[in-house]
């Protein structure tokens, strides 16, 4: 099984030793352009394959943040479909890049994603910050289940509004640079 020595040295970096997650969170590429990257990602997520509990463990809470963006990354470009429970648990926990999972969840898992997001909504619990309601609410919407008013972008206290802005701009970002990509 990889190691997370393994996986920052190997995966996480593209052949110059740049982290791919500085790339991946705002969506900007190195010198080399961003089909170099993305390339450099399709070999990671093809390494990666081989290892669905890493994977998996990555989603489940034994990576951090950036662990779990170059997970989302390779996911999408291999259009693996089998973590979505991974993925909604990762979801469900909070994550500075909630959005971006949400996207992962939308694209590769869009039928499964309606139901999962309608719930995580009506609870409470599950969806308190601004970032994930808005990420959840954002792909709702680009799956065809949500009007584009119906996302919640104003009135949230303090610096939740911040929050929903910004996953508001990182998930329609995020899922017009991936569905492309996706299989």
């Amino acid at each position: 099984m990889i190691t997370k020595d393994e996986f920052q040295l190997v995966v996480a970096r593209d052949s110059n030793g740049d982290a791919h997650y500085l790339k991946l969170l705002n969506l900007r590429w190195s010198p080399a352009g961003v089909e170099y990257d993305i390339e450099s990602l399709r070999s990671s997520a093809n390494r990666l394959r081989s290892e669905p509990e890493f994977l998996s463990a990555i989603f489940r809470g034994a990576g951090n943040w950036r662990d779990t963006l170059v997970g989302c990354a390779c996911l999408l470009l291999s259009g693996e479909r089998k973590y979505f429970k991974d993925l909604i648990e990762c979801f469900e926990h909070g994550s500075f890049v909630s959005p971006q999972v949400a996207v992962t969840l939308g694209l590769l898992h869009p039928k499964e994603s309606k139901p999962a997001f309608a719930a995580l909504l009506r609870n409470q619990d599950s969806c308190r910050s601004a970032k994930d309601v808005v990420s959840a609410q954002r792909v709702l919407e680009r799956l065809g289940v949500l009007g584009e008013l119906d996302v919640q972008l104003t009135d949230w206290p303090g610096r939740e509004q911040d929050d929903a802005t910004v996953a508001n701009q990182v998930v329609i970002k995020h899922w017009s640079f991936w569905a492309p990509y996706v299989q």
